[in-house]
């Protein structure tokens, strides 16, 4: 059964930079972008169910708030292939974090140069919004997605004697 697991970054300085391959595009939120977003996780998180209760979950916040801090990639046809959200959220200390949030591209994208671009930007919407050091969670399963946040110096939260188990066992699969 997957687990979920932390990662944080406690400094935005010094991040890598990546230029997202010509005739993709990246926008911001707009009304009605809630069948989008449920339509790239429902083809990128194929390994557990995601609907509408789940965004309205995690994304309560009004359409302005979604309009600056969530965001679509968009292949050279300009449909939607991918989507990231540069949120923000409280760690397990209680501490006012940036978070990347809820990333996924859609499999037949996948490999196609995006995921570091991507991340590069929504790292660099965190630094516009004033935060200095960011969290994310994901699931231990996602060997591809914990290498990208290791290229960009995320690190694993390590609590206790379980964390250092499936960290050890997710790391041996890591090249980061």
């Amino acid at each position: 059964m997957p687990q979920r697991v932390i990662m944080f970054r406690d400094d935005l300085n010094g991040l890598p930079r990546y230029t997202m391959p010509g005739g993709y595009t990246i926008r911001g939120y707009q009304p009605g972008d809630r069948e989008a977003w449920l339509y790239i996780h429902e083809l990128a998180e194929c390994d557990r169910p995601v609907d509408k209760d789940i965004y309205e979950e995690q994304f309560d916040d009004t359409d302005d708030v979604r309009a600056i801090r969530q965001f679509f990639l968009l292949n050279t046809a300009g449909a939607e292939i991918g989507t990231a959200s540069a949120w923000y959220g409280d760690d397990t200390q209680g501490r006012h974090w940036g978070r990347i949030h809820w990333v996924a591209i859609v499999p037949d994208e996948q490999g196609h140069g995006l995921a570091k671009p991507f991340m590069s930007f929504i790292c660099d919407k965190l630094i516009e919004f004033g935060h200095n050091n960011a969290y994310l969670t994901t699931w231990d399963v996602k060997a591809p997605a914990i290498n990208l946040y290791l290229l960009f110096g995320f690190k694993p939260q390590i609590n206790g004697e379980n964390d250092r188990v499936i960290w050890d066992r997710v790391l041996a699969k890591c090249k980061y």
